[in-house]
């Protein structure tokens, strides 16, 4: 039977995408269509970069959550798939994928790494530099100091298992001016420990003498740049113990504090995970590689944590120097919240979301609920940190969640969600989602739809399937089943329709 509606049609830029298909659903955004509209039936189009530029969102950081089973990381594959296709104006997209599971006898995003020709690092036999030079340079070509201090922070919190106090930061920060002073060729966790073990009273006192004020000034510019956020109250709290340092701490309490830190990172190199650090490959190389893929499977869960720690930071600084070149376009993690009880990651990870404002990169991420980010007692410096990312969310899809109003009402409260988004959570089908865009757009439930290339890249036979296994609208029995599947009620002919 023929049909007098009219084709659809789009943009040339979409259609040559081999999507045909066009949609009056975020229309404004533009883009390439990600999702169908479970209601209008319409392809919902998303350009997240144009949606940040033009105020849509306030931040390209996006999360994907819902119950096990429920299409998160079938959702995050067709997702990856069809901005890296987009390319989203720019000539060369780069990307980063992080993989953590196995898929029969591969990977579970190997297929996606062939389709989009990605380098692939196991990062089990990674044995990197986390202090090497070229990752902390400036727009000038010089090294900066506060990119080199956090990545010291960072890792001796790891060791220590919680923040620094006052008196250890101060001594981290001397001996890290020491190293400074060094060679680069010499920069290396074991030599921080081995400095920190043995800090001398002369080597304090020089430090006040020729104290450096540009670590304090980039500290208040932080603080500065993200005015109300906790990034920059830390920023403004590391101001004034350096500032006030030679007042506040005896050359004695700075010593035993150094000695502390030798501990610190102690417990990380002769540790378990010592064997993650050395020359054997350059963190710089993995980093500046177009697309990459990071196979985290075989790695023990305290040193996957620790790399994920130094990745963060190495991020961190990129953004404050705008080196472009160490940064992705697309940054997909489908397994964020596994090392958020970790308080330096979840530090840094916080820190990350909020300077991400600044940044091109689109952040993809994954988890079961908004409870598995955030740990630690309620009030808590690891809660806060937690919360601190979920604030920082520019859009998301909520998949299916458990029917308890707690989970419900904070969903419905953060997200704007309707009485109907809200209630209809428990029941979502699998591959369905509440699609959330920013503070503008209304809440819209969506469904995910695979194209033939992408069924190739989709984790198990049992998605694949179902994405193709569509109601065909001329059998009967098709469409009693989706109607039971989805919770409908047929009505007969004449009388009102589906209802």
């Amino acid at each position: 039977m023929s049909t007098k509606a009219s084709s659809f049609s789009a943009p040339t830029h979409t259609m040559a995408l081999l999507h045909g298909f066009a949609s009056p659903a975020y229309t404004k955004a533009g883009g390439i269509p990600l999702f169908m509209d479970v209601l209008s039936r319409d392809y919902t189009g998303s350009d997240f970069w144009r949606m940040k530029d033009n105020g849509d969102i306030n931040t390209k950081w996006g999360i994907v959550v819902g119950n096990v089973g429920q299409g998160k990381s079938a959702a995050m594959k067709i997702l990856i798939m069809r901005l890296l296709c987009a390319s989203a104006g720019f000539n060369n997209l780069r990307a980063w994928i992080n993989d953590y599971k196995s898929e029969a006898n591969e990977s579970e995003y190997s297929k996606l790494s062939k389709v989009t020709q990605s380098v692939v690092f196991r990062m089990a036999e990674m044995s990197v530099n986390p202090f090497e030079s070229r990752l902390f340079l400036d727009k000038d070509k010089k090294v900066n100091y506060l990119g080199l201090f956090n990545m010291g922070e960072l890792l001796a919190e790891f060791g220590k298992k919680s923040q620094l106090t006052s008196v250890e930061s101060v001594g981290l920060t001397i001996v890290l001016s020491i190293m400074f002073n060094m060679s680069e060729e010499y920069w290396a966790p074991d030599l921080i420990e081995k400095l920190s073990r043995s800090i001398t009273k002369e080597q304090i006192t020089s430090y006040y003498r020729t104290i450096d004020n540009s670590l304090i000034k980039k500290l208040r510019a932080r603080a500065a740049e993200h005015s109300g956020t906790k990034l920059a109250e830390d920023s403004l709290r590391q101001a004034m113990q350096y500032a006030n340092a030679a007042d506040n701490y005896s050359i004695e309490e700075i010593q035993n504090a150094a000695v502390q830190v030798s501990f610190y990172y102690h417990n990380i190199l002769h540790g378990k995970n010592g064997m993650i650090f050395g020359s054997s490959h350059s963190m710089y190389d993995l980093y500046v590689q177009k697309t990459v893929t990071r196979d985290w499977r075989g790695l023990d869960p305290d040193a996957e944590t620790l790399l994920r720690i130094i990745d963060n930071i190495i991020q961190m600084t990129a953004i404050d120097n705008n080196r472009t070149d160490l940064l992705p376009h697309l940054n997909a993690d489908d397994e964020m919240h596994r090392p958020m009880d970790v308080f330096a990651y979840a530090k840094s990870t916080a820190y990350k979301s909020e300077i991400a404002r600044s940044t091109f990169t689109v952040n993809l991420s994954a988890t079961h609920r908004l409870a598995s980010i955030r740990k630690g007692a309620v009030g808590s410096e690891l809660y806060r940190y937690g919360d601190t990312i979920i604030n920082n969310l520019g859009f998301g899809l909520i998949g299916k969640q458990q029917n308890d109003p707690v989970v419900l009402n904070e969903l419905a409260d953060r997200f704007r969600l309707t009485k109907a988004n809200k209630n209809a959570l428990p029941g979502l089908p699998p591959r369905h989602f509440v699609y959330v865009l920013g503070d503008k757009e209304r809440p819209r439930l969506v469904r995910t739809f695979a194209t033939p290339s992408e069924i190739e890249v989709l984790p198990t036979n049992q998605a694949n399937d179902y994405v193709l296994d569509r109601p065909n609208p001329y059998n009967e029995r098709d469409i009693v089943r989706y109607a039971e599947e989805n919770g409908f009620a047929l009505q007969p002919l004449g009388s009102g329709g589906v209802s």
